[in-house]
């Protein structure tokens, strides 16, 4: 059985204890059919636990130790085939990665149930599908804010220790998160500077929809919205229902679609407003 541990729009990593020369890979991930940007996709090294995700402009940068740099990136979204990056790649350069929509395939995909069905069996399986036991994680974040010409305004990022309990019930306070290392910067001339951070080194749970029950899989909110079957689509090859959520009434507090897969049922991500 598949089992998940969502964290949201923050990539978890393993940290590499005795990393020596470091080689800064900065790419941006377009769709290759609009050429429009990818938010929020996900970029590792084949076959490791290291990698970061990119921004909501498709741009991504990765520290990569000296061992891990003879390998490839790999890059994933949901909807889009999965893509290889050869490296090391030329230092100083923002390479351009395209991700291929994947096809979606309805005539092989038994679509079984209503969308509301579908999320009741999805919230049902999340003892099958989650940590059912408390787990500590090593991750590492990052937020900036930029001005056009790529120069920082600030910068904050940080090495986290972040332990989540058990995904049997529901943590709408979020748990323990520790910084082991951290670094910022702060541009003198802060005037066109706009901070609106919205969780920082919490977005490990924060962001965390299934481990916080977002009141869009909460049994006691369903009729407070309106479930569709928007798509079917892959990841990984795999089916995944693509389902959207829309307010019903105003005591409603989100709106945007959700991923689950369509053989285990378990909640891949959402994307909301």
């Amino acid at each position: 059985m598949l089992r998940f541990l969502f964290l949201g729009l923050l990539a978890l990593l393993t940290i590499a204890a005795h990393a020596q020369q470091l080689s800064t890979v900065k790419g941006r991930v377009l769709d290759a059919q609009t050429r429009r940007p990818v938010p929020y996709a996900l970029i590792g090294i084949v076959g490791n636990q290291l990698g970061t995700s990119a921004n909501e402009e498709g741009r991504f940068s990765l520290s990569i130790p000296a061992e891990y740099q003879p390998q490839a990136l790999e890059i994933n979204f949901i909807g889009y085939r999965r893509a290889t990056l050869p490296l090391p790649v030329p230092p100083g350069q923002e390479v351009q990665i395209l991700l291929e929509p994947a096809p979606t395939q309805l005539a092989n995909v038994t679509v079984s149930g209503s969308a509301l069905g579908i999320v009741r069996a999805a919230v049902a399986r999340i003892p099958r599908n989650f940590a059912t036991r408390p787990v500590q994680l090593t991750g590492f974040y990052r937020e900036s804010s930029n001005v056009p010409e790529g120069r920082y305004l600030y910068l904050a990022e940080g090495v986290l220790q972040v332990r989540k309990e058990s995904y049997r019930t529901a943590h709408p306070t979020g748990g323990d998160v520790q910084l082991v290392q951290t670094r910022k910067y702060e541009a003198r001339d802060t005037s066109r500077t706009q901070l609106n951070w919205q969780a920082g080194p919490l977005i490990p749970h924060r962001f965390d929809f299934v481990y916080n029950r977002a009141d869009f899989i909460s049994k006691a909110h369903y009729a407070e919205y309106d479930y569709q079957i928007a798509d079917v689509t892959t990841y990984n090859g795999r089916p995944v229902y693509v389902i959207s959520f829309k307010p019903r009434s105003g005591k409603a507090n989100y709106q945007g679609r959700m991923f689950i897969d369509l053989d285990s049922y378990a909640f891949l991500g959402p994307t909301s407003a």
